[in-house]
């Protein structure tokens, strides 16, 4: 009778701060006996002192014993009973994956998913004994979006996975497993930088990330309304499976639901400049055709001015021809096919058999030429200048040791009737 009368208890990891320390007092607040736990117990001194109903215990979750001894201090307080169970806290570590320590992936994934998947087998026990006994996951949206931290995202996918799986096989214990899959939530953890060093290949969108994750943080929701509202949500009559909260959660939610997968890639693509690190690479890559040095700029800015002195033509216009017949094909994806076919056709004489052929080149040019694979960048780059060059033979790399002018001459000879 005692037993049935005692408040309920909720165990919750990674107190010290953030949205733990803010779920404890959530939790607090709605007459909850609270387990807090955190590395270093004294980090936890003003939640004991605020809350008498919140009780301070030591956790190391890459230790097994620690997890041991927290199992052996909740069953000794509680008589063998624990009502919620949420799995908070976590490591942090945002690398490309070209980029990353081995050693910090086995530290993130040993704290991430093997010390939740061991909580777990520990207190399935105690929570067999609770009326209504649930396992909340602190989950995030980077399960689903992949940015620029693979080996973090990589941890929230295995443990959403194993969350999905553990409700299948808890539903017969009457066990709740509910996954909160977080969005921007104001938070330090944000505030470690995203490791790129100056010789990676990402560097040049390093400032994007970080100002991505800045901007994440500003304007993440605050801890405390996080808290409050899981609380709420975890704690109502209605089971749900998952709870998405924070900043731009719902947003995230929609887009994995009804976008493909490639469009929503797509986006993040365009959202963190990913074309920058293309831009390097195509820079960095020799051609397959000569091992001679490329055309300066200087001398492709003067063989452009001629183009368009000695065909009377736009600077834009002058400018497709140029990268046509020579060199950065990548800029005409942003041209429409019947655009690029109407230049070449009209403006410079060509016949309007031709037309056929140069559509087709421009078609594969825009639907294929963000292709990541080198070798097929290389046909369809050799493919398009072959057919803007009217198919005389005439290579990018044989404009290597000519001059501007030279150039100019032989593109309006190659490309006029």
């Amino acid at each position: 009778m005692v037993a049935s009368q005692a408040p309920p208890f909720a165990l919750v990891t990674g107190c010290n701060s953030g949205i733990g320390e803010q779920l404890a007092i959530a939790l607090a607040r709605n007459n909850f006996t609270v387990f807090a736990t955190a590395r270093r117990v004294e980090s936890l001194d003003n939640l004991t002192k605020q809350y008498a109903n919140i009780i301070a215990l030591p956790l190391e979750l890459s230790d097994s014993t620690s997890l041991e001894r927290l199992k052996d201090s909740v069953t000794k307080y509680t008589g063998g009973r624990l009502d919620i169970l949420i799995n908070n806290a976590g490591m942090h570590y945002a690398a490309p994956a070209t980029d990353i320590d081995v050693s910090e992936v086995t530290k993130l994934f040993a704290v991430n998913v093997v010390a939740v998947m061991h909580m777990c087998q520990l207190f399935i026990p105690l929570l067999q004994k609770a009326p209504r006994p649930r396992i909340v996951q602190i989950g995030s949206v980077t399960r689903d979006v992949p940015v620029c931290q693979s080996v973090y995202n990589a941890s929230k996918a295995a443990l959403s996975q194993y969350t999905k799986t553990l409700r299948v096989e808890l539903r017969p214990l009457s066990i709740e497993v509910i996954e909160v899959v977080t969005g921007y939530f104001r938070s330090n953890i944000l505030r470690d930088g995203v490791l790129i060093s100056e010789d990676s290949l990402y560097s040049p969108i390093k400032r994007t990330v970080e100002d991505v994750k800045n901007g994440g943080n500003k304007n993440g929701m605050p801890a405390d309304e996080y808290a409050r509202v899981v609380v709420r949500q975890f704690l109502s009559k209605k089971y749900r499976r998952e709870i998405w909260e924070g900043h731009r959660a719902r947003i995230l939610r929609f887009m994995v639901a009804f976008f493909p997968v490639w469009l929503l890639e797509f986006t993040l693509s365009l959202s963190f400049k990913l074309h920058l690190v293309t831009d390097l690479k195509q820079k960095n890559r020799p051609t397959s055709h000569s091992t001679k040095s490329s055309i300066h700029d200087g001398t492709m800015t003067a063989a452009q001015a001629l183009l368009q002195q000695k065909l009377t033509i736009t600077p834009k216009t002058a400018s497709l021809l140029m990268r046509a017949g020579y060199s950065d094909y990548r800029e005409l994806k942003y041209a429409t096919p019947n655009g690029i076919v109407e230049q070449f056709t009209s403006k410079f004489g060509i016949p309007k058999t031709s037309a056929p052929a140069y559509r087709r080149a421009c078609r594969r040019l825009v639907f294929l030429g963000t292709q990541d694979d080198p070798e097929e960048q290389e046909k369809i780059c050799a493919d398009w200048t072959n057919k803007a060059l009217a198919t005389r033979g005439i290579w990018r790399a044989d404009f290597d040791d000519l001059t501007g002018e030279q150039i100019a001459d032989l593109l309006i000879g190659t490309t006029t009737r």
